[in-house]
This record gives structure tokens, sequence and C-alpha cells, in this order.
């Protein structure tokens, strides 16, 4: 099973599926109660043509979190961390229900190895008007205006 050993001694599961091509990878990731397996049934038609990464957030699936650790709060920084490792990037991410968070953090933190993001049933962390407005500033800035 492969694993990806963090900096702070979090050990994150994943799967990479397809062939290394020019198509940029698809990164499938999971909403709350979900894990890698989520997207079984995706995978298939998504690696034909391209690489397809499924994991595991923090705290779910085979993806324990470390004793006080961060959390949610860190899964931006655990995708890119992984991201890196796998020489993946940019990639299109899909994200569906909690996952939404991770890919705003992932255009706020690393938007160099974001293509693009398909949002699926997810709020994004925007719960109020101050957050949406905060998003809508983020994506309006690093990324340029977004109509």
């Amino acid at each position: 099973m492969p694993f990806f050993q963090h900096p702070d001694s979090f050990r994150q599961y994943f799967e990479l599926h397809g062939r290394a091509n020019p198509a940029p990878a698809i990164v499938l990731c999971h909403g709350a109660g979900g894990n890698a397996l989520s997207w079984w049934q995706q995978l298939a038609a998504l690696s034909r043509d391209q690489p397809a990464l499924v994991f595991d957030h923090r705290h779910f699936g085979r993806s324990p979190d470390v004793a006080g650790g961060p959390g949610r709060a860190a899964f931006a920084t655990d995708l890119a961390r992984l991201l890196d490792h796998l020489a993946l990037g940019p990639v299109v991410l899909v994200a569906h229900s909690m996952a939404g968070r991770t890919a705003v953090g992932m255009l706020r933190l690393r938007p160099d190895l974001v293509l693009g993001v398909l949002f699926s049933g997810t709020h994004a962390g925007a719960l109020d008007d101050v957050s949406r407005a905060l998003q809508h500033y983020h994506r309006a800035g690093p990324l340029g205006h977004l109509p």
C-alpha cells in the first residue's frame, strides 16, 4: 500500500492510477465520511487517458492524524506536499463536499499546482458573507479576474 510520510510523522495513504502522459493528472478529493475508496467507480474511466490520484485526507480512512495533529487545517498543505512528492502539477482537482475546503486552500497556498477545480456539493468553507467575500478576493487575486 502506498503511503507518503509527511514531516510531522503523518502517513498519508494514496493511489496513483493511469499512465503518465502530457495530460494533467486529475486529483479526486473525497468528502467527509469518505476516503480514497469513494471514487472506485470513476477511476477506470478517469485514468484511461491521464493519471488519476485518490488519497485519504488526514484523519480519514487509512490516514489517521498524529496525536494532537492539525486535522482539517492541514488538508491543503498535505495535498501540496503529496503532489510535490509525486511530481504532479498542475492538476485538476475534483473536490467533493468537505474537500471544497481543500481545493480553496490549494488555490490560496499553491495556485501553481492547480490547473482547474470542479466543486461538487460543497460550500467550500464559505459559511457567511464575510468568508464568501474573502474567497472572492482570493479567487480574483493571485489567479486573475474570474467571471
